[in-house]
């Protein structure tokens, strides 16, 4: 891949939305998603190094944007910047209750309110997926 500065889909886009239930009320707790065209939210949530990381002397890569919106990327020796932008973003001194308040509750609100709802964690072999989803045993 080239530089990029934002991610983009390609091809069609589905998008289902949910039929209304009882539930469906402006100011339900998920009134700002339900307003949406989508049904889709991304998070993402960044673990802290662990400690063979910190052992090879390994750097912070990605750098939070102050609105908890972006992300930058600083990848190679040249140290080139790519900025990624989400509905949400969590560092690694996040809280699991925060990150399960902002993210997982909501939706088991609208699966108790009749809608469907999944979540799921995506990212590469030791990108923190089993942190994100079970937190520090």
């Amino acid at each position: 891949m080239g530089d990029m500065d934002e991610l983009r889909l390609t091809g069609p886009v589905d998008v289902v939305t949910p039929p209304a239930t009882p539930g469906d009320c402006p100011d339900g707790p998920a009134a700002n998603r339900k307003q949406r065209q989508d049904a889709v939210v991304v998070a993402a949530r960044f673990r802290p190094m662990n400690t063979s990381e910190k052992q090879r002397g390994s750097e912070e890569s990605v750098r939070l944007h102050e609105d908890g919106l972006a992300v930058t990327v600083t990848q190679g020796q040249d140290k080139q910047e790519h900025t990624f932008t989400f509905d949400r973003c969590f560092g690694p001194e996040s809280l699991q209750s925060d990150v399960y308040d902002h993210t997982g509750r909501p939706i088991v609100q609208d699966v108790l309110e009749g809608y469907y709802g999944t979540v799921f964690a995506y990212g590469q072999t030791g990108s923190g997926k089993t942190f994100t989803m079970e937190g520090v045993h």
